[in-house]
């Protein structure tokens, strides 16, 4: 990310730009340039906050001064990892949908047979990226999400047999749909199936939450730059 600052003419000089809406947190990331150069420019992110501290104790006056963020790069990056995110969901539902059918397997984790953490895990195994083997570790994974939000990629998790448990004791991959529409793929006592939420029925008593991915670090996007 390039931060241009144009210094024109001369007048008392201290300033800073908010950056957070950017989400900003590595002042090591930012490149500044400055015109003309000057002898001290100093870029210090203060406490918590995404903020760009630009000061110039040598410059005595400053006229005017005007900031130019290039988004253009920044824009490209979001778009190019939104991108790749979508491919990399279409080839797990792809690879998972594939093994609809199979029969299930404790502990199984092939088209021979295969339980419902075996399943993820063999999605995103074939696509390499390493993730736990067990549900219960799988949703340490993201960040937990409201129903509502559900969409296509998310982790969906529910309570075993015990719908007095609080436990974790089920998993699902969420492949079409959004909110309480959602279909997901998992593996049951029937098998690689795909499924839905029916109200009062079996999985909508014992959904606990969802979880969105971060798959830019499950799958290092930087490789694929």
């Amino acid at each position: 990310m390039v931060i241009t600052v144009y210094l024109n003419n001369y007048m008392n000089f201290l300033s800073i730009l908010l950056l957070s809406t950017l989400g900003w947190s590595n002042p090591d990331s930012t490149l500044i340039t400055s015109f003309p150069t000057v002898d001290v420019l100093d870029s210090t992110f203060l406490n918590s906050e995404s903020i760009l501290f630009i000061s110039d104790s040598s410059l005595a006056f400053v006229d005017s001064a005007s900031f130019e963020v290039d988004a253009e790069i920044f824009i490209a990056d979001v778009q190019l990892e939104c991108q790749i995110e979508n491919n990399l969901i279409d080839s797990l539902v792809f690879t998972g949908t594939k093994l609809l059918g199979t029969p299930y397997r404790y502990n199984g984790n092939s088209a021979k047979g295969i339980d419902c953490s075996g399943l993820v895990h063999y999605m995103f195994n074939s696509l390499g990226a390493n993730v736990a083997r067990s549900s219960r570790e799988l949703a340490k994974l993201g960040h937990e999400i409201d129903i509502n939000q559900i969409a296509k990629g998310d982790l969906v998790f529910f309570k075993g047999r015990n719908v007095n448990s609080k436990v974790v004791g089920h998993v699902a991959y969420v492949v079409d749909g959004e909110g309480e529409e959602m279909v997901f793929l998992h593996a049951t006592s029937k098998g690689v199936i795909l499924d839905k939420i029916v109200k009062n029925g079996y999985y909508d008593k014992r959904f606990l939450f969802a979880k969105r991915l971060e798959y830019d670090e499950l799958f290092e996007f930087d490789n694929f730059n």
